[in-house]
């Protein structure tokens, strides 16, 4: 039986994530993932995760791919809900759904031009589906999968 403080921790392993991505911070990725962490996009292809073509091997790979973001468009934020975490000794899994909105403030607000702060975008939704495992008493991602709710074009 695990302490809720565990499911607890294992549960903010995604707000460190998506606070590292929506900051463009690449070097708080070492308290999320493990050095051989994998990620993996996916789309729901009716019901089945269908590849993306998108798959990072190692957390100096994330890191070089958060430095890199555009950040023409604005600011980006993730939030997630729904977490589901289970724990097995040493290892846990955890799923979530994701949002991603961004703030432009380049875009006109559909609120009026009296509030002249920009716009709220929505970017993408889907699920987290995530395994960790316990190194050193602290909780990291070794696989993160990317589930979209999405269909390539085409």
């Amino acid at each position: 039986m695990c302490e809720c403080g565990d499911i607890l921790r294992v549960s903010q392993i995604l707000s460190r994530y998506s606070r590292a991505m929506d900051h463009r911070r690449p070097d708080d990725l070492d308290d999320v993932f493990t050095a051989d962490v994998l990620i993996e996009s996916f789309y729901d292809d009716d019901g089945a995760p269908a590849p993306l073509g998108r798959r990072l091997e190692g957390r100096e790979a994330m890191k070089k791919a958060v430095a890199a973001f555009p950040t023409a468009y604005g600011r980006w934020h993730h939030l997630t809900v729904d977490h589901i975490v289970e724990i097995d000794g040493d290892t846990a899994t955890l799923s979530a759904q994701f949002l991603t909105i961004c703030s432009s403030p380049g875009t006109p607000s559909p609120l009026g031009s009296e509030f002249g702060l920009g716009a709220v975008l929505t970017g993408a939704a889907g699920y987290y589906d995530s395994a960790l495992v316990r190194v050193d008493g602290q909780w990291l991602i070794n696989r993160h999968h990317i589930i979209y709710d999405l269909r390539p074009p085409g």
